[in-house]
């Protein structure tokens, strides 16, 4: 028995005395989609009680100096976790129908999901109804994690600004702020292959007494790839409509403002 238990202390004595005498190496671990800087508690924690890692900034890279089999499964490690973020591609169609147009088609409701296959028949009956018109379409790509903003906006005059220098020049100059629609959207993509999305849309407009008003909200949504969102505007106007040829009565109709956002990973 205590030939064994000497066996067994001079192996991890040996064991010990082989990682002591290891080789040190100096290696450079290039990082490719992230930042080294967010990445070096990551690979600090992985090197020996010898070892040490350091970044640059500039080259976006790991220094690390430390025996040759840790420094590899440092860099193993840090390879896991260095992906490309993915690319979300983000569409928007805003439209003005008739609030019969949008029961009709599904979309009464203030948030109402809609899958690919759907979506593409409600584009269609957008384009050949009477009740129903385009108002703007935009898209952007971003990186998950990555904010985007769409918008349509002109830039107003609401003001003025008055410089007046030691010689006595004055000068006047226009203030101006976006008046329009904006839209910021962050989505991510979940492991699943779903995609979070949190909306803040915009309406910056001109009162009657001539200064800004902004209104905004923020809403989140989770989509599958491809899948789009309804989101309910406001009412915008009344029209007539004819109730029937036969009757000749006619009745007002309101219309509203009607955004439809879909997402989609692009490979």
């Amino acid at each position: 028995m205590r030939r064994i238990i000497s066996l067994i202390a001079l192996a991890v004595f040996f064991t010990v005395i082989l990682c002591q005498a290891c080789e040190p190496e100096l290696k450079v671990l290039k990082i490719e989609h992230g930042s080294a800087q967010s990445l070096f508690e990551v690979a600090n924690s992985l090197k020996s009680e010898q070892g040490k890692v350091s970044f640059d900034q500039n080259s976006n890279s790991l220094i690390v100096f430390d025996c040759p089999e840790n420094i590899l499964r440092i860099a193993q490690v840090i390879k896991g976790i260095d992906i490309r973020e993915k690319q979300v591609e983000i569409k928007v169609l805003v439209i003005e129908a008739s609030e019969r147009f949008l029961e009709n088609i599904g979309v009464s409701y203030s948030q109402v999901i809609i899958p690919q296959g759907k979506f593409m028949a409600i584009t269609e009956l957008i384009k050949e109804s009477k009740e129903a018109s385009t108002r703007t379409s935009m898209m952007v790509r971003t990186l998950s994690n990555r904010p985007a903003v769409l918008q349509v906006t002109t830039d107003e005059v609401i003001g003025t600004e008055f410089v007046i220098f030691s010689n006595g020049t004055e000068i006047t100059t226009p203030v101006r702020e976006p008046i329009g629609s904006m839209l910021e959207v962050l989505p991510t993509v979940n492991n699943d292959g779903s995609i979070n999305v949190v909306l803040r849309p915009t309406v910056n407009s001109m009162e009657k007494h001539g200064t800004p008003s902004e209104r905004s909200i923020i809403t989140q949504v989770v989509l599958n790839d491809g899948d789009t969102v309804a989101i309910g505007g406001a009412l915008v106007q009344k029209g007539r409509s004819k109730k029937g040829l036969l009757s000749g009565k006619s009745s007002e109709e309101n219309k509203k403002v009607e955004m439809f956002l879909t997402a989609k990973i692009v490979d």
